[in-house]
């Protein structure tokens, strides 16, 4: 998530330094160099998706069971797209 805030801040930067209005100074960002973390994607069975859902709903998140159904659908489409 950091790494999200700071590539934000830096686009905001960098259109600060092109505009006539603010006139900022060089972005500081171009000269830092960051690790990239590991990927942190699993492979669920779908009897581990249900529940996971299952768990969302019962502590009465509904939302987070949709974003599972969203994530699992998107996923689905760019497989049949590309295989």
């Amino acid at each position: 998530m950091a790494r999200a805030v700071i590539a934000t801040l830096s686009a905001a930067w960098t259109w600060g330094t092109e505009s006539t209005h603010w006139r900022l100074s060089p972005n500081p960002r171009l000269d830092m160099e960051f690790e990239t973390p590991p990927g942190r994607i699993v492979q669920v069975t779908m009897p581990e998706f249900m529940a996971l859902v299952a768990a969302a709903d019962t502590i009465g998140r509904q939302l987070i069971g949709d974003c599972f159904y969203s994530a699992y659908s998107q996923a689905n489409v760019r497989l049949t797209v590309s295989g």
